[in-house]
């Protein structure tokens, strides 16, 4: 199975917010605590480490990125999903003001697909980047942490 026969994952949502403020609750250097992640750390430069680190029912989940392209407020995109070889994901996520001051958050996910077994992988991100978003809205628009 050849991996750029897999279409990226995208996923999108408009939230009723400023995009500085939806910028602000993504990109900083505590990246998605309070409302995604427990305790992750980001190096806001180009070229910085990112930590991320999640309990889920109990147990810790720890991975590695890096920032490639850091373009406040719009821009921000980064690898992560640490492997042998590398990172199996390449991330970009995009803000775009809506034309009525609100703000569309894309997402798009290059997950390296190599063989069948890593069909469950791609699966899991693009359940996990609808779950995101949706954490995100409901952060920034109502200050509600699930």
């Amino acid at each position: 199975m050849e991996c750029e026969k897999i279409p990226p994952i995208k996923a999108s949502i408009k939230i009723d917010a400023d995009v500085h403020k939806v910028w602000n609750a993504l990109f900083n250097e505590h990246g998605w605590d309070p409302w995604m992640t427990d305790g992750m750390k980001v190096d806001m430069r180009e070229g910085g480490e990112i930590r991320f680190r999640w309990v889920i029912e109990g147990e810790e989940v720890t991975d590695r990125g890096i920032n490639l392209i850091v373009f406040p407020p719009r821009l921000w995109e980064f690898q992560w999903y640490e492997y042998e070889d590398g990172f199996r994901s390449k991330v970009a996520i995009s803000l775009h003001e809506s034309s009525d001051g609100g703000t569309w958050v894309e997402v798009e996910d290059k997950v390296l697909v190599i063989e069948e077994g890593d069909l469950e992988i791609a699966f899991g991100c693009a359940v996990g980047w609808g779950e995101f978003l949706a954490r995100l809205k409901l952060f920034v628009e109502r200050g509600i942490v699930l």
